[in-house]
């Protein structure tokens, strides 16, 4: 059970971090804006990363391995739908 909380935190942690990357882009038009989005965003990050901490010491290595070969699983069919839509693959 640890290995897909692990995981699932792990991407949790990369989604709220991507608030910051996507409001420098000059492209980004939000409907809302939130009024305190940086503490929101840093206590959303902060929270799954003390998640993390958790799991990782609950389940440690059998938790984190299982977590990288989920993640590891999902790659090829990322790399396929990337090339798709870039038009390398037919």
């Amino acid at each position: 059970m640890g290995y897909f909380t692990f995981s699932y935190l792990l991407q949790n942690a990369l989604v709220y971090g991507t608030i910051f990357w996507l409001r420098k882009r000059a492209d980004y038009q939000p409907t809302y804006r939130s009024p305190a989005w940086f503490l929101m965003t840093l206590l959303a990050i902060g929270m799954q990363v003390y998640l993390v901490y958790g799991t990782a010491v609950a389940y440690p290595l059998p938790g984190l391995l299982a977590a990288a070969v989920l993640i590891a699983t999902g790659l090829p069919a990322y790399f396929y739908f990337r090339g798709r839509k870039q038009g390398q693959i037919r």
